[in-house]
């Protein structure tokens, strides 16, 4: 049904250009991101699913740009969470068990270090994400606070103390590592 002001708000569709625009804006980063939660392997998986969404729910789909692309971002965030849950728990069904988190590859273009690389992926999920919003994606606190939906006093502290955790882990190694010398 429509008016003669266009089609109802609830009724709003994309049109294929639109789509694709926000499409070609969006998903460069957008996969940096799902990298960085995911991984390479399952990236491709979890862009197909966070763009079906986004076309499922594009009347949700705010107005101004940048909040556009908060909003495919949080999107993002969630899709990636609800596919890291099915494969834990597909992991725990089949017995397979990691001694470490899978490295992060979006993680890896920060850091060329192995380690760095894993210590940051092992960060608990908010704390990762600030660190991917700033670190990888180069997004300012005020953008990340926007993109994670939390205000930017939480997104300062989220990101402190991501930071403080890779660093004492990362002082506690180089500890061991210089006894360990030491007793060679």
């Amino acid at each position: 049904m429509s008016t003669d002001h266009g089609p109802l708000p609830s009724q709003r569709s994309p049109g294929t250009a639109a789509f694709e625009d926000l499409y070609r804006a969006t998903v460069p980063q957008v996969r940096r991101y799902v990298e960085a939660w995911v991984g390479r392997g399952m990236v491709d998986d979890v862009l197909g699913d966070t763009y079906e969404v986004v076309l499922r729910r594009w009347e949700d789909l705010p107005e101004p740009p940048d909040e556009r692309r908060r909003w495919v971002f949080g999107v993002a965030r969630r899709t990636a969470q609800v596919s890291l849950r099915r494969d834990a728990a597909t992991r725990r069904r089949t017995g397979e068990l990691l001694a470490e988190p899978p490295v992060q590859d979006g993680t890896d273009a920060l850091v060329a270090n192995h380690r760095l690389s894993w210590l940051v992926s092992a960060l608990p999920a908010k704390e990762r994400d600030a660190m991917v919003l700033t670190a990888i994606l180069d997004l300012s606190v005020t953008e990340a606070a926007r993109v994670a939906s939390c205000t930017v006093a939480a997104m300062s502290m989220r990101l402190t103390r991501a930071r403080r955790r890779v660093a004492d882990r990362l002082a506690t190694e180089a500890g061991a590592e210089m006894e360990a010398d030491d007793v060679r």
